[in-house]
């Protein structure tokens, strides 16, 4: 995502966007753990029924429906604590989405991704915009954006 995201801005191409938001919806939101599920490898090397979980998988999903339970970069720390470097890395993921979704160019604002929300941003000229976005996307493809420029 972060490739995509530093690609839009050097080329402001469309299909780098498209390319970020696909990796948004299809595998980063897939790779969060959402029922407390302990990776694989931990079982592996802890003998015990539940001793943890984390908050990503690596490379979630695979396939649709399909879930790869694993922890890369996994680490024992001290205490008993582990540790993978997925968890590191989607926090970046998490930091992605809204720095990416409203930019501004030199004719305008761009909005690249319809997030429910409201985003405060500066028009070229420097007065104060208010972007309202109220969807269900992409599970409904209804899309309502209210724009409340501080001045015309």
């Amino acid at each position: 995502m972060k490739f995509f995201a530093q690609m839009n801005l050097l080329t402001a191409d469309v299909k780098y966007i498209d390319a970020f938001e696909k990796s948004y919806y299809n595998a980063y939101l897939g790779s969060v753990n959402t029922k407390g599920v302990v990776p694989y490898r931990a079982f592996k090397e802890y003998d015990q029924p539940n001793p943890f979980s984390l908050p990503f998988f690596s490379n979630s999903p695979l396939t649709a429906g399909n879930r790869n339970e694993y922890i890369g970069g996994f680490q024992k720390m001290e205490g008993g604590k582990v540790y993978g470097c997925c968890v590191c890395i989607a926090a970046a993921g998490v930091g992605m989405v809204p720095r990416t979704s409203v930019l501004t160019a030199e004719d305008g604002v761009v909005l690249n991704l319809y997030l429910r929300g409201k985003t405060e941003t500066f028009t070229p000229s420097g007065n104060a915009l208010e972007i309202v976005i109220d969807t269900e996307y992409p599970s409904d493809g209804k899309v309502k954006i209210t724009l409340s420029p501080e001045k015309e």
